[in-house]
């Protein structure tokens, strides 16, 4: 099918979905408005016939005491009230949900559940009742202010009990087990002070297919929760935002704005009650405000109160989750996940894609998805016009505001383009603000790997100024880094123009070597590379490289609990081919520079040299992106090495050699920078990549792989070894060398 095609069938399922949830959400609608106008017209036919007296003879008849007759009372009331409803609740709950594909529920599990609701609001709601008529009957004019200082009690053990007590007899709680990503929501959550213990995955899919997510708890029961259906069908960028969202409503302190707004509310509704139940009795021929026959007349006056204050309740929450949004896309600077998020959202929740104003202003608690997405394309002009008046302050005007966050985070995010130019001198050049911050912005989704969003910010920095030397640089390496090699060398030549500098002409000259030997090689894309090689190389298909690169992933990935975001170039030469390009010394049998380059020969490779081979540099592309490449040759190496001798065992004779005459590196050297780079002897660098295996090994077993991940992410923050050590196993290189030679002693 052509483009035209394509897009046309896209548009119809887009139209399609629309009408689909326009269909679903009218239907709603209706019932919302049926169910409105239903409890309120029930508690006033019960007021005007002989019902209400009736349920207080027949209660009368059962038992004597009071607070007996009243329970009997509030059971035949609400008995009353679910024979009129289930119908509505029916219809609206299972059949709709059915109907538009969107529950998961038999018809024995809802049944079930709806029963568990019900048997639980009775209970609950007894209690409460009990409680108040004790109050109006014991203190007739002081009743109210009691009544709402239990009502605060309450909500506040309610806040913190209903996570672990209330949620689990419905659903499943479970620890979300992509370890990376919990490591993205924990890194998150530690940015901004929140401190999660756990990040759990609710079962919501036993019910509905429907996505959510929540921050619940108070105190010690506080989490963030995710639903399986959120976690299955959203990307790792997507349920970020999300989570972001979930933070901006803890950072805020939202869980104490709604109770307090609760208590504000519900004062003057137990106040108003207080007011109008007396003469309101009286008038319907109840014996006064502690009449049992009274209780559906209370619940009235609540109920008309509370559907008055319905819009200011909605206008709050929506106030709230704005807020919250603004947060997540400061957190989570992705505007592009952002909005795929939502509309995501909308699309899986059936949310109507164009509500009636006066709908939305009454009955929405959230802002309507089109106005989170209508939002969220504004953020970026907003934050970059707050850039623009943050950076028009005169010195003495940013001085005052030093001690602001925001003001320091924006300044260290433009003090970064020094960082680029390498030279602190240059950082004054001439160039926009709005392109400046652009390309803090590219560099910062550059440093992370994710090269589109890098690649949108560099090109938004050129269109706001041509003479981005940095930008058409950093352009140029993303181009190199998914083997656009042209595009990079014309982007690098466009950047030297502007500012000539000598690493541009490395990248240049460098680039003009790989050309022609790389326009020989055929090319295979698959989910995690891109595959380059020679089309009269059998042994590449003989190996099966494509199916041995992704079973050299998947068990790398699970090693580390980590997955890409982007496809890692694999580079296939021939002998000559391989040391021409990559100046490798002749010991070398593969390297890994952002690119996995292999000296893959026709003759005499056996698989699983070649296994062993690609485990080992694919190895490197893995610590690469988990510490930012910035990991140091001895834990980069020991890794590589590690995942290695599972698939053909390492040589340790130099290693042995050197233990047995006590001649080993000293660790505090391996690990120091300086030295490792200035290693040039053959056996040297053999006992130091063997070294390296023993002590990555050693730590492996002794803290674990999941402590080791932690070390490659404080590398990934600039710390040194010595640091990184303190702060994750905290000891220093000098003691683990210790522990670890009392080991090999042994």
């Amino acid at each position: 099918m052509d483009s035209t095609g394509n897009s046309s069938a896209k548009e119809d399922s887009r139209s399609g979905l629309k009408s689909k949830a326009k269909e679903y959400s009218a239907q709603k609608k209706k019932l919302e408005l049926v169910n409105l106008a239903l409890t309120p017209a029930l508690l006033v036919f019960i007021l005007l016939t002989p019902l209400t007296h009736l349920f207080k003879a027949w209660s009368s008849e059962i038992v004597a005491n009071p607070y007996g007759v009243l329970a009997f009372y509030f059971l035949f009331l609400s008995l009353f009230h679910f024979l009129i409803d289930f119908p509505l609740s029916y219809y609206s709950g299972f059949i709709l949900e059915h109907r538009y594909g969107l529950s998961n529920h038999s018809l024995a599990s809802w049944m079930g559940d709806m029963a568990k609701r019900a048997l639980l609001s009775f209970g609950f709601s007894l209690l409460l009742i009990l409680a108040l008529y004790g109050l109006i009957w014991h203190w007739p004019h002081q009743w109210w202010i009691w009544a709402w200082a239990g009502y605060a009690f309450v909500s506040f053990v309610m806040g913190k009990i209903f996570p672990v007590l209330i949620v689990p007899l419905f659903y499943k709680y479970s620890p979300v087990a992509d370890e990376g990503l919990k490591d993205r929501i924990f890194a998150l959550a530690k940015k901004y002070g929140m401190p999660l213990k756990n990040i759990y995955s609710l079962n919501l899919s036993r019910t509905t297919k429907k996505a959510n997510a929540a921050f619940m708890g108070m105190g010690k029961t506080k989490r963030v929760v995710l639903s399986d259906t959120l976690i299955e069908n959203f990307t790792g960028d997507e349920i970020e935002v999300v989570v972001a969202h979930e933070l901006g409503h803890f950072k805020h302190r939202d869980i104490w704005k709604i109770l307090s707004f609760g208590l504000i509310v519900s004062l003057a509704g137990f106040y108003l009650l207080f007011r109008t139940l007396t003469p309101l009795a009286y008038r319907l021929g109840l014996e006064g405000p502690g009449d049992i026959a009274a209780l559906p007349l209370i619940f009235l006056i609540f109920v008309l109160f509370f559907l008055a204050l319905a819009p200011l309740q909605n206008g709050f929450s929506r106030w709230m989750e704005r807020l919250a949004d603004l947060f997540a896309l400061e957190a989570y600077p992705n505007r592009e996940a952002f909005i795929s998020c939502m509309e995501k959202l909308g699309t899986v929740n059936l949310a109507d894609p164009d509500p009636h104003p006066l709908y939305e202003w009454f009955f929405y608690d959230h802002p309507s998805i089109p106005k989170r997405v209508a939002m969220a394309r504004q953020w970026k002009k907003a934050v970059l016009l707050i850039v623009v008046s943050f950076l028009a302050l005169s010195p003495a005007q940013a001085a005052e505001s030093d001690t602001s966050e925001e003001v320091v985070e924006k300044r260290a995010k433009t003090e970064l383009l020094s960082y680029f130019l390498k030279d602190p001198k240059q950082a004054a050049i001439p160039m926009t603000v709005l392109s400046i911050q652009s390309t803090n912005e590219g560099a910062s989704y550059f440093q992370k790997q994710q090269y589109d969003l890098a690649r949108k910010s560099f090109e938004e920095a050129i269109r706001q100024d041509a003479k981005n030397a940095i930008a058409y640089e950093l352009l140029g390496d993303i181009d190199y880094m998914e083997q656009k090699l042209g595009a990079a060398k014309s982007n690098w030549e466009i950047a030297y123009s502007l500012q000539p500098r000598e690493s541009l002409t490395q990248k240049i000259e460098k680039v003009r070597k790989e050309a022609p030997v790389e326009k020989k090689l055929s090319t295979y894309r698959e989910q995690h590379f891109i595959i380059k090689y020679h089309n009269e190389n059998v042994k590449m298909e003989g190996f099966e490289l494509r199916e041995l690169l992704l079973k050299t992933y998947n068990t790398i990935s699970k090693d580390f609990a980590y997955y890409f975001n982007h496809q890692v170039i694999v580079l296939l030469y021939d002998e000559a081919e391989f040391r021409k390009i990559s100046n490798a010394p002749h010991w070398a049998a593969g390297l890994y520079d952002g690119k996995v380059r292999m000296p893959v020969s026709t003759k005499g490779f056996k698989k699983m040299e070649l296994e062993a081979l690609t485990t080992h540099e694919v190895t490197h592309a893995f610590v690469g992106a988990m510490s930012l490449n910035q990991a140091p040759a001895w834990i980069n190496e020991g890794l590589a090495e590690y995942e290695e001798n599972k698939v053909k065992k390492n040589d340790l004779a130099i290693f042995k050699a050197a233990l047995r005459i006590k001649s080993l590196i000293p660790v505090a050297q391996m690990m120091s920078e300086a030295s490792s780079a200035g290693i040039r002897d053959t056996n040297t660098v053999h006992l130091f990549y063997q070294q390296s295996f023993q002590i990555v090994s050693y730590m492996i077993d002794r803290y674990r792989m999941f402590r080791v991940k932690e070390l490659l992410q404080e590398f990934g923050k600039g710390k040194n070894s010595d640091e990184a050590l303190r702060a994750v196993l905290h000891i220093s290189p000098e003691r683990l060398e210790k522990e670890w030679l009392a080991t090999l002693s042994k």
